[in-house]
């Protein structure tokens, strides 16, 4: 459940990020080539507004975050790897060892499910800072090339 809804909210995020990018670049005619040969055209954000750099290093991060990784170490958690039958003695001897390999293996899926999404969340700082020097850099560009027109 908790896997779906992580993947879901990534996918939602995606999604949002690649409609916009598709929206504004219906609001911009490109010069369609008369030639045959195909010709490579600078993308919108090579010279566009910054906000085309927004959403295209937007995009581009969100395809870099460690998603999977964190998704998986979820439904790790949810595996039950147990042999016992339910009708298992609970005075016997063995179940107190079971519980302890039980534990340790919630431990260790634990620990692993934490230490992915410290690493999705260090990415998504990361992407995030890129994203924000991106879109400053360009800033400047943009009012550079504006400025001597």
């Amino acid at each position: 459940m908790l896997s779906s809804s992580f993947k879901k909210w990534i996918g939602a995020q995606k999604a949002y990020a690649q409609s916009l990018n598709g929206w504004l670049h219906k609001c911009v005619l490109l010069q369609q080539s008369t030639r045959k040969k195909r010709c490579h055209q600078p993308s919108l954000r090579d010279y566009g507004p910054p906000i085309y750099v927004t959403y295209g290093v937007w995009l581009e991060r969100l395809e870099n975050l460690p998603t999977k990784e964190v998704a998986d170490s979820i439904k790790e958690l949810h595996v039950n790897h147990s042999d016992d039958p339910a009708g298992v003695n609970l005075l016997h001897e063995d179940v107190l060892d079971d519980r302890n390999t039980n534990f340790d293996r919630l431990k260790s899926r634990l620990e692993g499910f934490l230490g992915q999404l410290s690493r999705f969340s260090g990415s998504s700082v990361e992407m995030f800072t890129d994203l924000q020097k991106a879109i400053e850099d360009w800033k400047l560009i943009y009012a550079r090339i504006h400025s001597q027109s």
